[in-house]
Parts: structure tokens; sequence; C-alpha cells
């Protein structure tokens, strides 16, 4: 059975200078924000641990007691009570910059930050017919560059937004099943949580369990207030995942990247989520 959103959240164009940001810039940033930016609150550095330095409150801002968001990214930390009622902190880790952001766990899934042994996995997920039918701007395969793209546009976007779409590995395996996550780029009706999954992946009920987990993260971690998922009025399959995890159909909408072409909108407010 299919499994993945009809929405075609990550093949509009963008050039992809967010991967170069991620991969190759990450650790001169944190290093010099490591060296230089002075004890926070009163305390002395630690390189080894996370770093909480205040930052301007235009770009970071903490969500809840538990988590901060980064525009460049997410990065889970326990934060102290007394910083509870802060709003200007950014963290730093003199460890991997994006291994260090958010995942999420099911009884059979990880859901992670994307890592560079991803790449290949991920190009060939869209080279299957039956993955890229409800994606895209064609629904047609892509070649490797676009893939790469795409998978450029994944990370960039986590930077932007502080969420995204998550890398989905089956626990058992290690194998990497597809993407599911969250998605908001410019011009999009709404907060989105979307999925696509690789088709040896179908079938087996990976797309609800990780769909669940990410609405749950929405709701608690984000303080998301409604969410939605776009899909094609062909996706069947996707169509029923949406209705399994709780979400109404509430009317069409369209997309930047197929601003012709009426989708429906599945959606859940938090007022009705089961929790």
């Amino acid at each position: 059975m299919l499994r993945q959103s009809g929405s075609m959240l990550t093949e509009y164009r963008l050039f992809p200078l967010f991967l170069a940001f991620a991969l190759d810039a990450r650790q001169v940033f944190v290093d010099r924000l490591a060296n230089d930016a002075g004890p926070v609150r009163g305390e002395p550095i630690d390189p080894s641990e996370h770093i909480l330095v205040h930052s301007n409150c235009n770009s970071f801002h903490i969500i809840n007691y538990n988590t901060i968001t980064l525009a460049r990214g997410q990065i889970t930390r326990q934060l102290p009570t007394r910083l509870a009622d802060e709003s200007c902190y950014k963290t730093v880790s003199q460890l991997e910059y994006h291994r260090q952001m958010i995942s999420l766990e099911t009884d059979r899934l990880q859901l992670r930050m994307w890592k560079p042994e991803d790449t290949e996995p991920y190009i060939q997920m869209f080279a299957e017919p039956e993955v890229a039918r409800f994606l895209g701007t064609h629904g047609q395969p892509l070649n490797r560059f676009d893939a790469w793209r795409s998978l450029a546009v994944q990370i960039g976007h986590w930077h932007l937004n502080g969420f995204g779409m998550f890398a989905v590995i089956e626990r058992s395996s290690g194998d990497f099943v597809g993407r599911i996550g969250a998605l908001q780029p410019e011009g999009w009706p709404g907060f989105e949580i979307g999925w696509a999954l690789r088709t040896k992946y179908w079938g087996r009920g990976y797309a609800t369990e990780a769909v669940k987990a990410c609405i749950r993260w929405a709701f608690t971690d984000l303080q998301k207030s409604h969410l939605i998922s776009v899909i094609d009025p062909d996706n069947v399959q996707s169509i029923r995942v949406a209705e399994r995890v709780g979400e109404k159909l509430e009317g069409q909408t369209s997309l930047p990247v197929v601003p012709q072409k009426a989708l429906l909108q599945y959606g859940l407010h938090k007022s009705d989520w089961p929790g």
C-alpha cells in the first residue's frame, strides 16, 4: 500500500545553499561560539557540553521549557528551571551540529536528523515511480541531481524554520525507510505533516506510526494548535493514513509548486487530538 503524502513539499525550486551551510560551515560557527562567547549567566563554558548563549530574540526562542528552537535547526536540551523564563538563548556544541538535533522514537522507528549516508537511499527512493507519483511538479521519478536538491531543501527547511522532515530509520535493521515530518515553506497553506516511504516498507503501518509521533511532537513540543496534510485526491492510501491518525477533510487547497492543481486539505486541531 502506498505510504506518502500528496504534498509536493520539497521539489519547489530553491537553490540548495542550505546544505553547504549545514554540513560545511556549522563547525566553524560552533567553534567560534564555544571559544569566543564568554560565560553564560556567570558560568564558565564547557565546550564538551551544550552551551546556552544569549542571542537575538528575533532569531531564536524557547518554545517550551524543555526544547530550544533555532533559526538554523532544533536541538533538544533539558533546561534548568532557573532559565525557564528566558527567551533569548541558543544552543551550540563541539559535537556535529546536525547530529545534536531532535530525534523521535516509536516502537519500530527512529525519526532523526539527516546524515550524509542518507543521500544514496534518498536518491533511490525518489527514483521509484510509485513514490514520485504524487510528489513533485510532474509526478515523475527524480534524477540524481533533483533528488539531491530535494534532500538539500529538507536540511535547509530545518535551518530556516526550526522544524522539518525527519529521516525515518527502521530500528531493527538500521535501514532508511523514508521521510516524515513537518513542513511549512513560503506560500504553504499551513503547518503540514507529510510523509513518503520507500516502496519496500509500504503495508507495514510505518507511516501511521511515525505520523502519530510527529503529531504529538507538533502539539506538545512545537505548541501548534492546528496541522494539515495536503493530499492528491487520487492518493487513496495517504487519505487512509490521514484518517487513521485523526485528520478530517477540511476542503480543497493548492500549493505554490502546482498552483493550478486542486488538492485535498486534511487537518487536525489540538483540541480534537486524543493525546
